[in-house]
């Protein structure tokens, strides 16, 4: 039996859970356990776009060896729930944001939801590494009756194991300088936090004057600018996190990045800002699809959807067009749309 590159990504995909990096993002050394933290706030955001406590949230399935992304229904409880904070640094953290709605040109308001969605891409990219790391050390020990009690399906005794281990290492040596950018990162917005140094977060806000029934909070890397001008180059690592959020009668489009990379960004924000009501949704619409892992929108919305933008949206966020999206509206997708009856 060969053992491919898309069956170790289903053996990944399984244990995931299991090994999913739990200490709280504030301190490492917090005893607390860590609870389901909300990554977009249930009783704020996600009970505004839910239809009977429940929404349509982007999850990875696993079919016949293939991995793909579809939406699926989830209980406002779990959705965008992850074990990043205990529960005393969840409840305090967040107070500014989790008791009163945002306020345009609030600053900690602004930080903590950049705050929030790097917490969530942290603890998703730790507990990769640290699967990895474990099946290298599962391959690497021959350890076939640990690896056979969490998949008795998979015929262990048919794999090359030298060669699985081979694949693994390259994945390792691949992940160490993401993950210690994000080590430095998180470093970063904890002393800025402690410090209150909110003004260290640059954060655009954009408001449609229409209450759509979408979230989203998320962090990405983004590549280029609708020109084509490069943001990330091949050594660099610079975060943006896209939060969405509706309020009553609006809805509020958060891009954040590091003050630090102003320049970086300057020339795109300068593009969104000078496009129309319709033009910035197609391009946030494209931004969600493109790079966003973690989106929740209200089942009724999805349903009303022409079919040739949902199938548009997972042939974007597959990777199908990911090279040719400049500018950003050349394809016609746009998730800020109401609930058609």
């Amino acid at each position: 039996m060969e053992f491919s590159k898309k069956a170790a990504n289903v053996i990944f995909h399984l244990t995931k859970e299991k090994l999913a990096w739990k200490k709280c993002f504030k301190d490492d050394s917090c005893e607390e356990p860590t609870i389901g933290s909300h990554s977009v706030q249930e009783n704020r955001f996600l009970n505004r776009i839910a239809e009977d406590g429940h929404v349509l949230y982007l999850q990875q399935k696993i079919e016949k060896d293939k991995a793909s992304y579809k939406f699926h229904k989830q209980g406002i409880g779990s959705a965008t729930t992850f074990p990043g904070f205990c529960g005393t640094h969840d409840t305090n953290v967040f107070i500014p944001i989790e008791r009163k709605d945002y306020e345009i040109g609030d600053k900690e308001q602004e930080f903590l939801f950049a705050y929030r969605a790097f917490a969530f891409e942290y603890q998703a990219k730790k507990s990769y590494y640290q699967t990895i790391r474990h099946y290298y050390d599962l391959f690497d020990n021959k350890d076939i009756e640990t690896l056979k009690r969490y998949h008795p399906l998979i015929p262990f005794d048919e794999i090359n194991m030298e060669e699985v281990k081979e694949k693994l290492l390259e994945r390792l040596n691949a992940n160490e300088k993401p993950l210690k950018n994000v080590e430095n990162i998180r470093k970063f917005l904890n002393e800025k936090l402690d410090n209150k140094c909110f003004s260290e977060i640059t954060t655009h806000s954009f408001v449609f004057p229409e209450e759509y029934k979408l979230v989203v909070s998320n962090v990405f890397y983004l590549y280029a600018d609708n020109l084509g001008k490069e943001i990330n180059g091949a050594n660099e690592d610079i975060i943006s996190t896209l939060t969405v959020l509706p309020q009553e009668n609006e809805t509020i489009v958060l891009f954040s990045y590091p003050t630090q990379f102003d320049v970086k960004f300057r020339d795109f924000m300068k593009y969104i800002d000078q496009s129309d009501l319709e033009e910035r949704k197609k391009i946030f619409s494209m931004l969600i699809a493109v790079y966003t892992e973690n989106i929740a929108l209200n089942p009724k919305l999805w349903d009303s959807m022409e079919e040739e933008q949902k199938k548009m949206f997972y042939i974007i966020y597959e990777g199908t067009v990911k090279d040719k999206i400049t500018p950003f509206i050349a394809l016609d997708l746009n998730l800020f749309t109401e609930i058609k009856s």
